[in-house]
Parts: structure tokens; C-alpha cells; sequence
């Protein structure tokens, strides 16, 4: 009895990739969504709903715009929000 996947088996997978989320771009394959960064090939999250992916895509973006600097919670989730509310407008989730 055979195992495993037939010879020449090419797994199905999508790369949705849009400017709101520039440099990251999300990969789906028949499991999950994995988060990745333009230039590297290391994944920087696996994710079993698309909106878990587009929510961290945000965070990170947050974390680019306020780099380094000191807010408070409220400054935090208002960036976040503006962020999140930039990239459903483009790819609503």
C-alpha cells in the first residue's frame, strides 16, 4: 500500500498580496493562511481564519508607525483601529 502524496504533487495555495498591507502579503493553502514579509522566506504566523491574518498584518503596521515611541493606550488603539479600518476598507474580512 502506498504512502503519502503521489510523485509530483503540487500543494494548492493562493498569495493574496494588496498595497494596504505592503511589504507583507498572506499565503493560503488548503489549511491555513501564513503571514510572510516581502524578501524573506520565513513565515511570521500561521493562522486558521483569514481575519486572524489581516489582524496581525495590522499590528505589525502599528508597530512600524509608532516605532519607538511612547503612547498611551488609548493613542495605541486608535492607531490600531485607523490601521484595521485602512485594510478592511481594501480587503473586507
Amino acid at each position: 500500500m502506498a504512502r503519502g502524496k503521489k510523485v509530483g504533487h503540487v500543494k494548492p495555495q493562493v498569495t493574496i498580496k494588496d498595497d494596504s498591507i505592503t511589504p507583507y502579503y498572506i499565503s493560503m493553502d488548503e489549511n491555513q493562511f501564513t503571514v510572510q514579509v516581502e524578501g524573506s522566506t520565513l513565515p511570521l504566523g500561521y493562522y486558521s481564519r483569514l481575519d486572524g491574518a489581516v489582524k496581525r498584518i495590522a499590528k505589525y503596521k502599528v508597530l512600524e508607525n509608532l516605532n519607538q515611541s511612547t503612547v498611551d493606550l488609548t493613542d495605541f488603539l486608535k492607531a490600531y483601529d485607523k490601521v484595521l479600518t485602512q485594510i478592511n476598507d481594501r480587503i473586507p474580512v
